[in-house]
């Protein structure tokens, strides 16, 4: 018994469909994956300079209150502890949001605030 398969213009078309697809999305995973992977890794830069500029801020607000900077500028110090907190919580959110993006990469991001 001989099983004979007919290539009529159908079915070149349906063939055609299924490859084209499973081309697009392979692509498509690829380019997830390599987003993905550089939302996280913004995501670990954002948090680890975060992080630094909280303890920073820290270090400064301790040494407004113990008093014994003798930094000529320790007058200044409220503001820079204003200043580096601001800025690492900016960065904290910020990795909250790539991480976010990496979990889910085929969502829109919103652009970072300058």
């Amino acid at each position: 018994m001989r099983l004979r398969f007919r290539l009529t213009s159908r079915r070149v078309m349906v063939m055609v469909a299924v490859v084209g697809t499973g081309l697009g999305l392979g692509l498509w995973g690829m380019r997830m994956t390599r987003w993905a992977r550089d939302c996280r890794t913004r995501a670990v830069w954002y948090a680890s300079l975060g992080r630094y500029l909280m303890a920073e801020a820290d270090e400064y607000r301790i040494a407004i209150e113990g008093g014994k900077s003798v930094h000529p500028d320790a007058k200044n110090f409220p503001r820079y502890v204003a200043r580096e907190r601001a800025r690492g919580l900016r960065l904290l959110r910020l990795a909250v949001k790539y991480e976010h993006a990496a979990r889910h990469p085929w969502l829109p991001v919103a652009p970072d605030p300058e």
